[in-house]
């Protein structure tokens, strides 16, 4: 996970996917009907990793990075995706 400079999103991490959830982090999370796809949240498609194992925000907050861990010495990518 990851929280933009400013703190008004942060980032998970999943196998598949990451979730962009944009909240204040000062205020406690809404409940669970208050959520709404595309307001409080967006699930962005990654490229398919062996297992996705980490995730941050470039400083300018516009596109993350993310990676896998290495199998058996392998070399290990690390991603960068622009979020629009």
């Amino acid at each position: 996970m990851d929280i933009t400079q400013d703190g008004d999103r942060f980032i998970l991490l999943t196998y598949d996917s990451a979730i962009e959830i944009a909240l204040d982090v000062n205020d406690p999370l809404p409940k669970t009907d208050a959520w709404i796809e595309g307001r409080t949240h967006r699930a962005l498609s990654i490229a398919q990793l062996i297992q996705a194992e980490a995730i941050a925000y470039a400083p300018d907050g516009r596109s993350i990075f993310y990676t896998t861990e290495s199998v058996r010495g392998s070399a290990v990518p690390v991603m960068r995706q622009v979020c629009e």
